[in-house]
């Protein structure tokens, strides 16, 4: 007979694992863990300029932290890679363009290529993004068969299959390496601090960055702590069940409310010349569309969930159909915007000539935090965003064939 769950019971538990939260964060604070410089210079999840690159610094021989191959050495280890690759002339490469001896359609460019004289090692960094198409069966052909090919996420997930497959041939789970960061690189950058305890700046760096990526995993940096939450849910595990159950459904609601909000906030600022609709529940790609009175009905600006709000990526962009506009004339409007005011590296897919990555409200731990605790800080945030780039758009796109 199963244990009933009240209503005075789930909330023993939170407060419980609230009081121990609350500790965390005092104790954060007394260890002046708060403050990060990764996030401060980029983005949390910005895999090339912030993840891979910190990583592949470390990975290298020949680095600044002149520690030699010890890091690398290390990583070998934690990710089960043969010592092959440890050696000195090992280079460790960002974005390795692959056009060498490929079709073109198995060209790309590969987040981390680790190159030692005997062993190749590819590493497709995803924090948030995507799986773009055919990607590590690219990867895998150009590493040949004795390269090692490992597809890190924040919790080890499998690649999707357009990623493995080309046509009627796909890769076999041996061709790759699933890993995480929630333990292999956690794991491997704890071994590394202890290698840097009498290099200050670096053990100190290091332990910015682990920080970092425990947050993205939403772990707490203090495991005393973390046994008292896994202790208090053990007394009553019928409860903390219940509570992971009903989890998700609550960050649905808010994430909903977040953007019905939002569409009043900006109505209100955008005012009568704009046009703005909301698509929510029921649809692959829900989104929030603003179009100028003047422009041609095939394109517009969108904020987009991929594929929905509140379980995947959320872009914000341009968003026309080809089919009706010509790709050039968008793309001229576009340059001449000059969309850096998004603060992002733009994209374009088919029917998106332009966009960036909003933000992730399922995985992206500092912007789901946001939404609990300060919804309408959040509000302001995005119509800012919203209001650079409609100011900027709408004498851009008028009268556009």
């Amino acid at each position: 007979m199963s244990k009933e769950i009240s209503a005075t019971g789930i909330k023993e538990l939170l407060e419980k694992v609230g009081v121990v939260l609350k500790h965390s964060e005092e104790a954060a604070k007394l260890r002046h863990e708060n403050f990060n410089i990764f996030p401060i210079l980029r983005k949390a999840h910005d895999e090339e300029f912030l993840h891979s690159a910190f990583i592949a610094v470390l990975l290298d021989p020949r680095g600044s932290h002149d520690h030699g191959t010890k890091f690398l050495k290390l990583f070998a280890e934690t990710f089960g890679i043969s010592k092959d690759l440890v050696v000195e002339i090992t280079s460790v490469e960002v974005e390795k363009y692959i056009p060498q001896g490929t079709t073109d359609d198995l060209t790309g460019r590969i987040d981390i290529l680790i190159s030692a004289p005997t062993l190749k090692v590819a590493i497709e960094n995803k924090i948030y993004a995507t799986d773009q198409p055919k990607q590590l069966f690219r990867y895998r052909k150009y590493l040949g068969e004795k390269g090692n090919l490992i597809y890190l996420t924040l919790f080890g997930k499998e690649p999707s299959e357009q990623s493995i497959q080309n046509g009627s041939h796909k890769l076999k789970t041996t061709d790759y390496s699933c890993k995480s960061y929630a333990t292999d690189v956690v794991n491997w950058l704890e071994a590394c601090h202890k290698e840097a305890a009498y290099h200050p700046p670096l053990r100190e760096t290091i332990k910015q960055y682990l920080h970092l990526v425990k947050r993205l995993t939403g772990q707490l940096t203090d495991t005393k702590m973390e046994k008292e939450i896994i202790s208090a849910m053990n007394l009553d595990l019928h409860t903390a069940r219940f509570i992971h159950e009903n989890y998700w459904k609550a960050h649905e609601k808010s994430v909903y409310d977040f953007f019905q909000s939002l569409k009043v906030f900006i109505e209100k600022e955008l005012g009568k010349d704009w046009e703005v609709s909301l698509s929510t529940r029921g649809t692959d790609y829900e989104h929030l569309k603003f179009r100028y009175k003047n422009w041609n009905e095939n394109i517009s600006i969108c904020i987009e969930g991929q594929k929905r709000f509140p379980w995947h990526d959320t872009i914000i962009g341009i968003r026309a159909f080809e089919e009706e506009i010509s790709r050039e004339q968008i793309k001229e409007r576009i340059d001449a915007l000059g969309l850096d005011i998004l603060n992002g590296s733009c994209k374009e897919s088919p029917y998106w000539p332009a966009y960036v990555l909003l933000f992730n409200l399922n995985n992206a731990v500092q912007d789901r935090e946001m939404l609990y605790d300060d919804p309408n800080k959040l509000v302001e945030m995005v119509a800012e965003k919203i209001k650079l780039l409609t100011q900027a758009a709408s004498n851009a796109f008028t009268n556009l064939v």
